[in-house]
């Protein structure tokens, strides 16, 4: 039982220290963020981006943040993070749009999304509506007669036997 914990303890040490990489690409920068955990970024490391052949093709150093981005030049790339004493992260990734060009939203799918939009607010606020106009169950006599119940000639008599 013993050994079991203590091999529990080591891979959650060794998690503890993992250098995490994430990358993001637009108009033909990638965005590249390095961190060990939320609230220790890896500060000064060293990025290599590599292209498919093996060549290296930049060379930078993350921010205060863990971050930096890189104009490439080509599509499929190699990151890799250097974080020190052996933590090192490695993605290949794949650049998402067209290099130099931007990606433009045609003006029909914006149309679209809007009057979608507009349609499911409507649909929400009309089933609200269609819900409250049922008619709820009357509720159980607790003995007490509501003012629209008692005959006009009685309410008459009510109202003026309350002034003094």
């Amino acid at each position: 039982m013993k050994t079991v914990w203590l091999i529990l303890a080591l891979v959650v040490c060794a998690f503890a220290h993992r250098l995490n990489l994430f990358i993001t690409d637009e108009n033909a920068t990638i965005y590249i963020r390095s961190y060990f955990t939320k609230s220790a970024p890896c500060k000064e490391c060293e990025v290599l981006v590599f292209d498919q052949s093996g060549r290296e093709i930049a060379n930078t150093k993350t921010d205060e943040n863990g971050r930096t981005a890189i104009v490439l030049e080509t599509h499929n790339v190699v990151v890799s993070v250097n974080g020190g004493m052996g933590h090192t992260a490695r993605i290949e990734y794949k650049l998402t749009g067209e290099l130099g060009e931007e990606i433009e939203t045609p003006l029909w799918f914006s149309l679209a999304k809007g009057a979608l939009s507009i349609f499911a607010i409507v649909l929400f606020f009309g089933t609200l509506r269609i819900v409250k106009r049922k008619k709820l169950p009357p509720k159980k006599d607790s003995g007490v007669t509501p003012d629209s119940e008692v005959p006009r000639s009685d309410r008459k008599e009510s109202l003026n036997s309350s002034r003094p």
